[in-house]
């Protein structure tokens, strides 16, 4: 979610992975099919793309039909800015949270809050990655006042 240029993207198409969904609804999805062509990668089977927003509001998917009918395990990486929560809320309901493991750059300490709150409420260990100890002396440059990632498991999945 939030796959931008697709850096992460070539990463995932590089593992052992059944199936990568590159989700971007911006205009840089065009940057990511272009990276994905010249690093070898075709839309397909294993490789898919979403260009709708991800949430609950009109016009967006939901997480949970993100989810149907993918191979297990899966791993999801949110990078959306603020959108955080309500990504995680569109998994409510019939949606299976079955060996779905996600990592999740938080924003906003409130959104780390309420996402730590959603995972746990919903059977996930949590951790918080910290930032590294070099970004004291080689901070991070992009205007915002709270930036970490949420790493979350089901025990029962592992």
């Amino acid at each position: 979610m939030g796959a931008n240029d697709g850096y992460y993207t070539m990463a995932f198409l590089r593992s052992a992975a059944e199936r990568v969904v590159a989700c971007e609804p911006g205009p840089t999805m065009e940057q990511l099919l272009a990276n994905a062509a010249a690093n070898g990668y075709a839309m397909g089977a294993r490789f898919t793309v979403e260009r709708r927003f991800v949430g609950r509001s009109e016009g967006s998917v939901t997480i949970g039909a993100l989810l149907a009918g993918l191979p297990r395990p899966v791993l999801v990486k949110v990078d959306i800015d603020g959108g955080e929560f309500e990504l995680l809320r569109s998994a409510e309901g019939p949606a299976s949270l079955e060996q779905v493991r996600w990592i999740i750059e938080t924003h906003s300490l409130d959104l780390e809050v309420q996402c730590d709150d959603w995972l746990r409420s919903h059977g996930y260990r949590t951790r918080i990655i910290r930032n590294a100890g070099w970004r004291r002396l080689l901070p991070e440059r992009r205007p915002i006042p709270h930036n970490r990632w949420l790493v979350a498991e089901r025990p029962d999945d592992l």
